[in-house]
């Protein structure tokens, strides 16, 4: 399998871990958490092969080029529209939150605009890079990160302070039915391969997935969920951590370097994590750009020859932005989160349902 698309899917792990993702799970802990990690880890690996084997025929080509070719202008006009929404959204819902964790934990004097104006300002200049130039600078940034990302989970799985009874007493719930919000919750992490959408087009040659490639998903996947949910529970504990909004952040805030030159675990946390979700946002907009401008691309916007319809796009993200991560609280931001995952079967329909009406249409040309 392309390594590309491993970058894609373990990114998208590790940012989930945490944002909205473990408070979710944590609130359902008593509810079928375990039992709808594990549905999760099932659902999520599948459909990783599913998205690959409806993109096999066709290497080289994305998305939108696909249903332009093979599908009615105004049918795939709403597609494109409702995914790029989709892929908006998601990297809105990071800039929200780590506005708000900036806010509480780092620079709580500084107003939250221009937090928000510094992330969508950094962020812009990604999404107008190249396709191709985008995925070398992902690799980079993955390549330097991933060794202290490791670091840091083996760390808060070998402190001292934490308390292996709380697992265990978390274990306990193992069966409880799953819960539909924890399912997809758990089940967004494991999709990050759908970037394919744009990325499949430099991605040349056919795209593979064998057993061993989805049993390699199937373990990194397990590895972050056990993580994401059940290692807050041993540091904060069993019974107090659904009252805790940021669980992720309290457990890293009990953990010290004692022979490091900066001794509280959070700060090293935070600035990993901050930069791995800056290229996450940078993903997901760049895809949500090249998205819209499928939908609609005007002539007037191309002035001697330089195309500015995609600063029009971005002009529409810093707007929405503005108005939204600027004035909202943590409990809203919980609330669209939710809704947000809660929508994602019907994210995965309307991809797959597109990619089967691509392949029939293909059939019909041949």
């Amino acid at each position: 399998m392309n390594r590309f698309l491993y970058y894609f899917i373990i990114l998208n792990m590790i940012v989930n871990m945490v944002v909205e993702v473990p408070k979710i799970l944590i609130d359902f802990s008593h509810r079928g958490a375990i039992t709808s990690i594990a549905l999760a880890l099932i659902i999520g690996v599948a459909l990783n092969w599913i998205l690959i084997k409806l993109f096999q025929p066709f290497p080289a080509r994305s998305l939108p080029e696909l249903l332009q070719l093979y599908t009615p202008g105004w049918l795939n006009k709403l597609i494109l529209l409702y995914l790029s929404v989709n892929w908006f959204v998601a990297g809105l819902l990071s800039i929200s939150t780590f506005t708000l964790l900036l806010k509480r934990f780092l620079t709580p004097e500084m107003s939250s605009y221009i937090i928000v104006s510094s992330f969508v300002f950094l962020v812009s200049y990604g999404i107008l890079m190249k396709s191709k130039s985008l995925l070398n600078s992902m690799e980079i940034i993955m390549i330097l990160n991933i060794p202290i990302v490791l670091f840091l989970i083996a760390k808060v799985y070998l402190d001292q302070t934490m308390d292996w009874d709380y697992v265990k007493v978390a274990l306990t719930y193992v069966n409880n039915w799953p819960n539909y919000s924890a399912v997809t919750a758990a089940i967004y992490p494991m999709i990050g391969i759908v970037n394919i959408v744009i990325f499949n087009r430099y991605l040349i040659s056919k795209v593979n997935m064998r057993l061993k490639h989805l049993l390699i998903i199937f373990l990194v996947g397990g590895l972050i969920l056990f993580t994401t949910y059940f290692i807050p529970l041993g540091y904060i504990g069993f019974d107090v951590s659904e009252n805790i909004q940021y669980p992720w952040i309290l457990t890293s805030d009990s953990v010290r370097l004692k022979y490091g030159l900066i001794e509280r675990f959070i700060f090293i946390f935070l600035l990993i994590f901050l930069s791995l979700s800056f290229l996450n946002i940078t993903i997901h907009w760049h895809v949500a750009q090249k998205l819209l401008e499928a939908v609609y691309r005007t002539k007037k916007l191309v002035i001697k020859g330089k195309d500015f319809n995609p600063y029009l796009w971005i002009l529409l993200f810093w707007g929405i932005t503005f108005i939204v991560a600027g004035r909202m609280t943590e409990y809203q931001l919980f609330l669209l989160g939710k809704y947000f995952f809660n929508q994602q079967p019907l994210f995965a329909i309307v991809l797959i349902g597109s990619l089967l009406l691509i392949k029939r249409g293909a059939k019909k040309h041949e």
